[in-house]
């Protein structure tokens, strides 16, 4: 911090703000200025200003809590505000300091890194691009395998789901846990339903099925409907209104059901 008191620090700040104050100036000016038009300030005015008050507040912060929690009543309230006030003043030079002190250093990586960095970026750039257009099936092969990846965990996730009732006397649900529902395949879903025995199915979508009871659900999912997907929602059983199309592989909850079990 003694850095800031001396002659050549502040020598050396005060250059290096003129130059990027007249940097900023020519870049963010308008192409033309008439008389009376004010200029447009370069956009870092105004995050050493933020920066700044920013810096000032978490400086002050700590030393008012502490001024009002183990002095409040035994200062006056003159007193204390000369004090604040002096330290207020205090941490707003240390404040700019600190952030003039960033910006010099900041400025100065900057110009080292387009300096030395940059043309290794751009050529790695080129070559990423030259890949690209050149072998395009290697180029997105991992992005395509990362995508998969994800969309089979995304799949394989049960469904939290609150259903009242869980299951009824003509309808079974696979679950993975209690409130959350197990995914499988077709081929799965419908060895699952035929392990519960004679007349038990997947369910097909059948507009005359009536579950009893019926269920309430407090989310919307997709279940099997015959090799396609269909929508249930907080209605409960009932014929699906919205469909989605699948794929092999796909996996949906699973809905079982009994027509010849009536109430």
């Amino acid at each position: 911090m003694l850095e800031y008191f001396s002659a050549s620090y502040q020598r050396r700040k005060r250059i290096q703000r003129i130059i990027s104050l007249r940097d900023g100036y020519d870049a963010y000016r308008p192409n033309r200025i008439s008389e009376g038009e004010n200029f447009l300030f370069p956009r870092y005015t105004w995050l050493r200003f933020f920066l700044t008050v920013a810096a000032v507040m978490i400086v002050m912060t700590p030393i008012s809590y502490i001024l009002s929690t183990f002095f409040g009543s035994a200062i006056n309230v003159k007193v204390k505000t000369l004090i604040v006030t002096a330290l207020t003043m205090v941490a707003g030079f240390v404040a700019v300091e600190i952030v003039d002190s960033f910006f010099m250093r900041w400025e100065r990586v900057m110009e080292e890194f387009k300096r030395t960095m940059l043309p290794f970026f751009i050529l790695f750039g080129l070559a990423f691009i030259y890949i690209a257009i050149k072998n395009p099936d290697d180029f997105t092969r991992y992005f395509k395998s990362w995508h998969k990846e994800v969309n089979q965990e995304i799949q394989t996730k049960s469904i939290p789901i609150v259903a009242m009732p869980a299951q009824g006397l003509n309808w079974r649900m696979m679950y993975d846990s209690p409130y959350h529902l197990k995914k499988a395949t077709f081929e799965e879903a419908t060895e699952f339903c035929k392990a519960f025995g004679k007349d038990w199915q997947l369910y097909d979508g059948d507009r005359t099925f009536y579950a009893s009871p019926n269920a309430k659900f407090d989310r919307m999912f997709s279940v099997w409907t015959s090799r396609i997907g269909g929508q249930m929602g907080s209605a409960g059983i009932q014929a699906p209104i919205v469909f989605s199309s699948t794929k092999p592989g796909d996996i949906l909850a699973v809905l079982c059901i009994n027509k010849r079990i009536h109430n």
